[in-house]
């Protein structure tokens, strides 16, 4: 069950899900950050629904095999809340969820060999929020130009070695 305190906003529009919008999921604890994303996301409502914001990995781990959202944007350290965005990389990684998230990831870190191994976790998209000309902007415009191929991904399950 999602907590509440942890997890406040939930599916806002199931009806978004049999439409042609993205569906994304925000993992981010700071509140500055995580607000400017959902401002972007509803100034594109024509294309994007905001699906749920969590500050905790485990929550968001839940919410993504429950709903199925089509992109993530996921913060690496999630300092104010619960987990972090490695741990649910990793256990992302290992689960048979068809089609996987887009996943964006959005970090302070500014180490190569963190950012990298996120990559090879499974990220498959990466902005460094401390480099110069960063913005959530900038987020969304990559959601938005991957968009046509994520609504037509029909992915199957990689089997079991």
């Amino acid at each position: 069950m999602l907590r509440r305190n942890s997890f406040y906003t939930i599916i806002k529009n199931i009806g978004a899900l049999m439409t042609n919008k993205l569906n994304v999921l925000i993992v981010e604890d700071d509140e500055n950050d995580c607000k400017a994303l959902v401002a972007e996301i509803n100034a594109n409502a024509d294309k994007l629904c905001l699906a749920g914001v969590s500050k905790s990995s485990d929550d968001a781990l839940a919410f993504i095999r429950n709903h199925k959202p089509h992109a993530v944007i996921l913060d690496l350290e999630l300092q104010e809340g619960r987990g972090d965005g490695m741990d649910l990389l990793d256990k992302l990684r290992s689960m048979l969820i068809c089609p996987k998230p887009y996943i964006v990831v959005n970090t302070n870190s500014a180490s190569k060999i963190t950012r990298n191994s996120a990559k090879k976790m499974g990220a498959d998209y990466e902005f460094a929020k401390w480099q110069k000309g960063y913005s959530p902007k900038m987020v969304i415009n990559q959601l938005l130009f991957v968009m046509p191929e994520i609504l037509g991904c029909e992915e199957e399950p990689l089997a079991p070695l």
